[in-house]
């Protein structure tokens, strides 16, 4: 049975024969659709014979879609069959146009001019162009079973060789509308764009469409390098355009920056160095003219300006025009330079008594510098402000006595204060001071206290009111009464003075008295070669000198009788002592002060007399030697009477061992001996042994004598001292010397 196929190739066949018949390929090919649509219709039958008894489907792959072919080149179109049976028809179509037919059992396939079908179905294009470029539709007919169908799309490049980017207008303002394009030689699938290093992506203000790239409105910082890059599957290429955006200038900034000062914005200090800094931004760069206040004509150009040595006159408003001559806009901004000078010191408060001595007036100032001192009290009621000078008067002084009221001044720069403590007149007490001039004594009394404000004072004596004029000044602030050509007949008395300001009042008893001395006294020096006098005088007293005088033998050859007082010295009126040398020792002398005023002599001293030297005329140093020598010879004493005192002891103690042979001896013999010796003692006798002779004879309370050997020793002492008598009894001697050893020994021996 023939196939479907083999239908197909048979009238294809013949018509191919016959196609000079036929007026073109297209009515041909239309001949041969009408036969296919008719021996599908008769054959319907056996497809559905083929699907009943399960036969394999056929299947067709296409290999890749979409297949890129450079221009030129063949261009392949892939695909792969199977089938269960040995026939089948694979077709090709272009924009569903016949391009070619092949049966797998035919070797040669049918084909349009440039086409090439292969073994396994696929298409090849031979030197594909841009015409080439589309979609291919592909199917496989096997008799009996449904057609199947596929595409494949071609897409033919050329290689891309340049890109280059359009830019419509070259000075591009900030603000307006921009358009990039891209243009490039060759295919290409896609292209991006790049602002330096960064893609570009779309906004409200980047939009890329195709190879443009439209900015709506550009600004500033879309300025710089714009890169281009397009690709197609086979290579990539780039372009570049700097794009320069002109704007401004910005408004500019004005800074002050000053070497002494911190805040230079508020204020600078006199003799400081000022520099006016104007920034702006521009493309490009502004040109910079300074203004000085209201002026139309620019003194310096630059961006810098630098004030050196700045004083008040140079303070103003300093105003920074830059204009950009590309764009042809200007724009200026102005800043203030306030110059500054250091107030004095800081605020002086004043109070003053006014209306008659019935309200207070308080005063606050500080001058100097600028800008001025702003001046309020702060503790008053409804207080005011001022600069550099305020007074308020405050006539309800309910609660104020005592009050700190404080002055505030301060400016944008200096803040200080000062205050005042409104007191009435206490611890008031006068000073005295009287001088002697030309003849004629002046006395001055000076008041002083505490008071706030000064006190207002009235000056009395007696009961009368003293008032300037005539010998009575007193000075403006009433603080001092000065009398003058004063005299002990006219000024002397009682005086007092009422001290007032409007918040109380004291009252000061003054009294002036005549000159006089008290507390007078004298003191000399160890030799009495010269005296010191010292001396007090009455607090109330009024004087001008004091005259030391002296009475006494002549000294320093004052010319004068011994009996006679003689003015030694005239001191001035706070001068209480005096040294008087040289003087006698052996002369007396006597002293007394005459306190004066002026001309005229109060009531002299008390007189002091120097009488003359007593002593024995000895040296301190003699005097002390006469002590040191006494010391030394009490103890040399001392210690002669302990050597008698041990030498006593030893003797005692010899005699106790005699006592011995005393008790032993004969009485005879004894009383022999007794005997002679004590008229030997007798004829001996003095006045300075009589003492040991009447110990050697006394005798115990049994009758015996005390000790022989003590007679025996003083008997020897005498005759060896005085040597009595020796020629008339040196028989008796022997004897009683011999008797006397003999019985040392015996008792010795026993």
């Amino acid at each position: 049975m023939l196939s479907v196929s083999d239908i197909q190739l048979a009238i294809l066949k013949s018509l191919s024969n016959k196609k000079s018949n036929f007026s073109s390929h297209h009515e041909l090919c239309r001949y041969l659709c009408f036969f296919q649509l008719l021996y599908l219709a008769v054959l319907n039958k056996f497809i559905l014979f083929y699907v009943s008894t399960g036969v394999a489907k056929p299947e067709l792959n296409v290999t890749s879609t979409p297949v890129n072919a450079i221009k030129g080149r063949d261009a392949i179109l892939q695909v792969t069959y199977s089938t269960t049976t040995g026939n089948a028809i694979i077709e090709w179509k272009f924009g569903g146009i016949f391009i070619g037919l092949m049966n797998t059992n035919t070797p040669q396939p049918s084909l349009s001019p440039g086409y090439n079908i292969t073994d396994t179905g696929s298409l090849v294009i031979y030197n594909s162009q841009f015409k080439d470029t589309g979609d291919y539709m592909v199917s496989l007919n096997i008799f009996g079973q449904p057609t199947i169908v596929k595409h494949v799309t071609l897409n033919v490049y050329e290689p891309i060789s340049k890109v280059s980017i359009g830019l419509l207008s070259q000075d591009i303002f900030e603000g307006t509308a921009v358009t990039l394009s891209c243009d490039v030689n060759g295919n290409w699938t896609s292209i991006s764009w790049k602002l330096g290093n960064t893609a570009v992506l779309n906004d409200e203000i980047h939009r890329a469409n195709g190879n443009t790239l439209m900015l709506s409105s550009i600004s500033r910082t879309d300025a710089g390098n714009y890169t281009c890059t397009a690709q197609n599957p086979f290579n990539t290429s780039s372009g570049s355009i700097p794009v320069t955006v002109y704007y401004g200038p910005d408004q500019p900034q004005v800074t002050i920056f000053s070497d002494k000062d911190t805040n230079p914005s508020q204020f600078v200090m006199v003799n400081s160095t000022v520099i006016l800094n104007c920034t702006t931004d521009s493309n490009p760069l502004p040109q910079y003219y300074w203004y000085l206040n209201d002026s139309q004509k620019s003194f310096q150009e630059g961006s810098l300006v630098q004030l050196n040595r700045v004083n008040l006159s140079m303070q103003g408003d300093y105003s920074c025009n830059v204009a950009n001559a590309k764009t042809k806009i200007s724009k200026r901004t102005s800043v203030t330079l306030r110059v500054y000078q250091l107030l004095d010191g800081k605020p002086n408060c004043q109070l003053v008594s006014t209306a008659s001595n019935s309200a207070l007036l308080f005063r606050c100032i500080w001058m100097g510098g600028y800008p001025p001192a702003n001046l309020q009290f702060a503790g008053l009621e409804n207080s005011i402000s001022n600069n550099s000078f305020l007074e308020q008067t405050m006539t309800n002084l309910d609660g104020i006595k005592g009050k700190s009221i404080t002055c505030v001044g301060k400016n944008v720069i200096q803040a200080e204060n000062c205050s005042i403590i409104p007191a009435s007149p206490s611890d008031f007490n006068y000073a005295k001071n009287v001088s002697y001039s030309d003849g004629t004594v002046t006395a001055v009394l000076q008041m002083a206290g505490n008071s706030n404000p000064a006190a207002n004072i009235q000056w009395f004596k007696g009961n009368q009111t003293i008032s300037n004029g005539g010998k009575y000044n007193i000075s403006a602030d009433t603080s001092r009464l000065t009398i003058s050509n004063f005299t002990l007949e006219d000024d002397l008395g009682s005086y007092h003075a009422i001290c007032q300001n409007p918040l109380g009042s004291q009252y000061v008893g003054i009294a002036l008295t005549q000159p006089a001395v008290t507390d007078f006294t004298m003191k000399p020096n160890s030799n009495r070669t010269s005296v010191t006098l010292n001396w007090q005088v009455p607090s109330t007293a009024v004087l001008t000198s004091f005259w030391v005088q002296i009475k006494g033998p002549a000294i320093a050859q004052s010319g004068r009788a011994a009996d006679n007082w003689y003015t030694f010295q005239i001191l001035n009126s706070t001068t209480y002592s005096t040294v008087v040398q040289p003087l006698q020792s052996s002369q007396s002398y006597s002293f007394q002060i005459i306190p004066r005023l002026g001309n005229g002599a109060g009531t002299q001293s008390t007189v002091l007399t120097l009488s003359p030297s007593t002593d024995s005329g000895l040296t301190p140093g003699q005097i002390a030697g006469i002590v040191i020598g006494s010391i030394l010879a009490f103890l040399l004493l001392l210690f002669l009477l302990l050597l008698i005192f041990c030498c006593l002891c030893k003797r005692k103690r010899k005699q106790e061992k005699k006592v011995v042979f005393e008790e032993t001896a004969a009485p005879a013999k004894m009383q022999n001996n007794e005997k002679h010796s004590s008229d030997l003692t007798n004829q001996a006798a003095t006045p300075s042994n009589m003492a040991a002779n009447n110990v050697a004879n006394k005798t115990s309370s049994t009758g015996r004598p005390v000790s022989m050997a003590s007679s025996y020793w003083d008997a020897g002492s005498f005759n060896q001292n005085y040597d009595y008598d020796a020629d008339n009894s040196s028989a008796a001697s022997v004897n009683h010397d011999n008797s006397a050893e003999k019985s040392f020994r015996t008792a010795t021996m026993v």
